[in-house]
C-alpha cells in the first residue's frame, strides 16, 4: 500500500489531484497484492509436504 500511495503522489505532484483515481488505484493495487500474498502463504506451507517425499 505505501508504494502505492507514493506513486499516486507523484502522479498527482505531476498532473494534478484525482480523489476517486487514489481511491481506486490503491483499493486495485492492495487486492492483488492480498491475492499473491495468498497464493504465496499457500505454496509456502505445502513446502513440507513436498519435502517429507
Amino acid at each position: 500500500m505505501t508504494v502505492g500511495m507514493a506513486s499516486m503522489d507523484k502522479v498527482a505532484s505531476r498532473y494534478g489531484p484525482s480523489p476517486k483515481a487514489f481511491l481506486l488505484i490503491t483499493l486495485a493495487g492492495s487486492f492483488f497484492v492480498d491475492l499473491a500474498n495468498a497464493f504465496l502463504v499457500k505454496g509456502f506451507l505445502l513446502l513440507p509436504i513436498f519435502a517429507a517425499k
